[in-house]
């Protein structure tokens, strides 16, 4: 049985360390917690729907970017700055 206390711990983590959870994450708890990524899937979605706590936490996407969003408002800031430039 998944136990809501340990999956909102989870993602509360990554909330507080990568702005968000990904399906990945979601796969990496169900592998601890011994539950098809699928099923995890659906209890989280139900869960969503149904208990506050678990609204505040931001699904990022399917797989983490591939750039970090520091480097992102490093490529932004320097478009502005300068539109023609050639790295």
């Amino acid at each position: 049985m998944i136990k809501q206390e340990q999956v909102i711990e989870f993602l509360r983590l990554k909330q507080e360390s990568e702005g968000g959870y990904t399906g990945e994450d979601i796969t990496k708890l169900a592998e601890l917690l011994g539950v098809s990524p699928r099923g995890m899937r659906m209890r989280i979605s139900y869960w969503i729907k149904t208990n506050k706590k678990f609204s505040q936490f931001i699904y990022l996407r399917k797989e983490k970017p591939p750039i970090t969003l520091f480097e992102f408002f490093k490529i932004e800031h320097g478009l502005e700055s300068n539109p023609i430039q050639v790295n």
